[in-house]
């Protein structure tokens, strides 16, 4: 479990690179250059997650490489995949993200979240 940890938390230290969105360009009201995705689930599904958002492998790519960047709460239970869509996204060129909870694990249901001072629902 330590490993795993140990593993997760050094993909997520090097998930920033150059070409990443700062969190102050996440607006959630700019729905024709933003889509906004919320889910909750347990811990154990983040690194699949960041994983899935980083493949590079043709004909599924979400994300373009290097423009993923993870912020996660100081509690550490909730989560913004931040990053510019890939040509397989369906959001291609568009910013895509990504709000996860995992606080209460899987058997919890949406919830809110503050951001950038508002209360979001996710």
């Amino acid at each position: 479990m330590k490993l795993q940890c140990i593993l997760f938390s050094s993909l997520l230290a090097f998930s920033s690179f150059a070409h990443a969105l700062p969190a102050t360009q996440f607006i959630e009201s700019d729905t024709t250059n933003q889509v906004t995705i919320r889910m909750s689930g347990a811990t154990a599904h983040d690194a699949g997650l960041l994983l899935l958002l980083r493949n590079t492998t043709p004909g599924s790519v979400i994300c373009k490489p290097n423009t993923l960047d993870v912020y996660i709460s100081s509690a550490k239970n909730d989560a913004l995949y931040f990053c510019t869509g890939g040509i397989n996204s369906g959001a291609n060129n568009k910013r895509i993200a990504i709000l996860k909870e995992s606080d209460g694990g899987s058997g919890r249901r949406r919830s809110s979240c503050s951001c950038s001072g508002n209360s979001k629902h996710f």
